[in-house]
């Protein structure tokens, strides 16, 4: 990553799947970059701190499985949630069975180089999904030897595999990191937001993620737990189908907690992002109703992913564009950039992400596999530089 300053900034990674390709020396490394206009009309600026991404070619990648939100805990090893696949021989799903029930799985990532990796400790869990389709693990977060895998719902799993944005429905909490769980007090019908993605709503708080403040969150402001997530609100300008969706919405919204098993699944606790003041200081409300979202662009937010970055001094913006990457992946998602393997100088991080789902649901290869070397698993390509 090209820097222009020095300020310490924030990456907030979100999808839409869309440029020149081109090769570029950066020291004695050629990096691949990739140097795209946006398709859509962009309502953020281009970034006056970062002038270009580019990658090495360097990429590792386990499992065959998705959702993985690599968590770094105190005793320096990764945590994370997987699941519809299979890691070392465990498969799950978690589209409701006919029981109405589905599996998360959860997994520890040991290793300190993002090319000497081992899952192990794989387990799961199994929670009811009623009145929905599915129930899909998303918040993961580990601090202080207590585990945190939020779930959210999701309805109408038609042959589009987009799926209907239900609510979040609250965190299974472990306090001996994985080896038992309590799950949440809250179900997908009274779900800890009181949001409901039935009869043409539309949830705010739907697939959230916790932002990486480092090893067992150093560094976070005021020790709070940050959360984005993407939504929609009525009535739509532009409304279509999946909307809203585990991957297509319209803004991102923040949120932040004290990361502990009293208040984690206590809705009275979170502190939701409320605007700014004339000063263009961050509002933080108690009320859900008062949330306003930090960054909005119809159509385009998606799950907080990939593939363009946006960057910003502050979690609560203004947001610039850093990077419109078309084709990554090809269609890259959940993808995130874990701050173990971020560099001391933050030039250089690797990018986790899953890909082309649609070659596995369809047995073929749909979408060609680029970055070479990803797939439908744990991918890390690097470096990010």
């Amino acid at each position: 990553m090209k820097h222009k300053g020095s300020r310490q900034r924030v990456a907030l990674v979100a999808i839409v799947a869309l440029g020149a390709i081109m090769v570029q020396a950066y020291g004695d490394t050629q990096l691949r970059i990739w140097n795209d206009a946006p398709r859509f009309k962009c309502p953020f600026q281009q970034s006056e701190a970062f002038s270009a991404i580019g990658f090495t070619g360097e990429i590792w990648s386990g499992g065959k499985a998705d959702t993985f939100y690599p968590s770094w805990g105190k005793d320096g090893h990764l945590y994370s949630s997987f699941t519809d696949g299979s890691v070392d021989g465990l498969y799950v799903s978690s589209r409701a069975n006919k029981d109405g029930e589905s599996l998360v799985a959860h997994l520890t990532i040991k290793g300190d180089s993002p090319h000497e990796l081992e899952f192990s400790d794989h387990s799961v869990i199994t929670h009811n999904c009623k009145p929905y389709r599915g129930r899909y693990p998303s918040a993961n977060l580990v601090y202080d030897n207590n585990w945190y895998i939020g779930t959210y719902a999701l309805d109408d799993l038609s042959a589009s595999n987009y799926g209907t944005l239900g609510p979040f429905v609250g965190f299974h909490v472990s306090k001996d990191l994985g080896k038992t769980w309590t799950l949440s007090p809250h179900s997908p019908e009274k779900p800890l937001f009181g949001e409901s993605g039935k009869q043409g709503g539309s949830v705010k708080i739907g697939a959230p993620h916790f932002v990486d403040f480092g090893q067992n969150m150093e560094h976070s402001p005021d020790g709070m737990a940050y959360l984005v997530a993407h939504g929609s609100s009525l009535p739509d300008r532009q409304p279509r189908h999946a909307n809203n969706s585990w991957i297509t919405g319209d803004q991102v919204y923040l949120c932040r907690v004290s990361p502990n098993p009293d208040k984690i699944n206590d809705a009275s606790a979170y502190e939701f992002f409320a605007g700014k003041d004339k000063q263009g200081n961050a509002l933080w409300s108690k009320i859900f109703s008062s949330i306003k979202p930090i960054a909005e662009w119809n159509n385009n937010m998606g799950c907080v992913t990939i593939t363009y970055i946006l960057e910003s001094d502050h979690l609560t913006g203004p947001w610039s564009m850093l990077a419109y990457m078309k084709d990554f992946g090809e269609m890259a998602y959940f993808v995130n950039i874990p701050s173990k393997f971020i560099s001391p100088d933050g030039k250089t991080m690797w990018l986790c992400y899953s890909a082309n789902w649609v070659n596995v649901w369809q047995k073929r290869e749909v979408y060609p596999y680029d970055p070479k070397g990803s797939d439908y698993s744990m991918t890390l390509t690097g470096r990010l530089s």
